[in-house]
């Protein structure tokens, strides 16, 4: 009351300690470019911030940049004025324009021992898109398919076949200008050669008027029967 006084002064700093609010778009999906496995990928990322100020966005791999065949992860980054950070993540997957497409599938084949077959596949590239092709036939080992030397063309031959290759499983692999795509499984069934006993029934030899039957027992079982007589 007598005009007497005191200062004291006090520091009060307010931190931004949140980050900001970074959106990614949606997954995007594309094509490849005709005559290469791959395409250029624009896209925005956007950010907020609850101070206000500039915000820095990053992505790896960037807006504009060149994406393969396949599926990458973008992720976004972004950075306030004080340093805090968020981060988002979104999908750019490049489909082939090129992929092969299988017309005919190679089918299942039953043969008897000693006979030949022809497995046969036909495929193309999509309407338009061109670009070679190329053919593996393989065989599944008992783990993994394996490439059959010098089986590169459309069509398989199996020559005199045998009885070890009885459920043999093939497929052919087929490669375009990107990509490889794989035929459906097909199965080859050896059957052993018949083996005929002739029973005849009720008589060995005859005497007039008498009449006897004879059995044809075949192994294994089935197909169709061309009766001889002396030769």
């Amino acid at each position: 009351v007598c005009g007497n006084f005191t200062n004291c002064t006090q520091t009060i700093t307010v931190n931004d300690q949140s980050g900001p609010i970074v959106v990614c778009p949606a997954n995007i999906t594309v094509n490849s470019n005709i005559g290469t496995c791959n395409t250029t990928v624009n896209f925005t990322v956007t950010a907020t911030d609850n101070c206000g100020g500039a915000v820095t966005i990053v992505s790896s791999p960037a807006s504009g940049s060149v994406f393969p065949i396949g599926t990458t992860t973008v992720t976004s980054t972004a950075t306030d004025a004080c340093g805090n950070s968020s981060t988002c993540t979104f999908l750019v997957i490049v489909r082939d324009a090129q992929l092969p497409v299988i017309t005919t599938q190679p089918l299942n084949r039953t043969l008897c021992v000693g006979q030949s077959t022809t497995m046969t596949v036909a495929a193309a590239t999509t309407p338009n898109a061109g670009g070679p092709l190329s053919y593996q036939w393989q065989l599944w080992n008992g783990s993994a398919f394996a490439n059959i030397a010098g089986a590169t063309g459309t069509t398989l031959s199996l020559n005199n076949v045998t009885l070890p290759m009885h459920n043999n499983i093939y497929r052919v692999a087929i490669t375009g200008l990107c990509s490889t795509i794989f035929s459906d499984e097909v199965r080859l069934i050896v059957n052993p050669l018949p083996t005929v006993v002739l029973h005849p029934q009720p008589y060995t030899s005859l005497l007039p008027p008498q009449y006897t039957s004879i059995l044809a027992q075949v192994s294994p079982q089935g197909g169709t029967f061309s009766w001889s007589y002396n030769g």
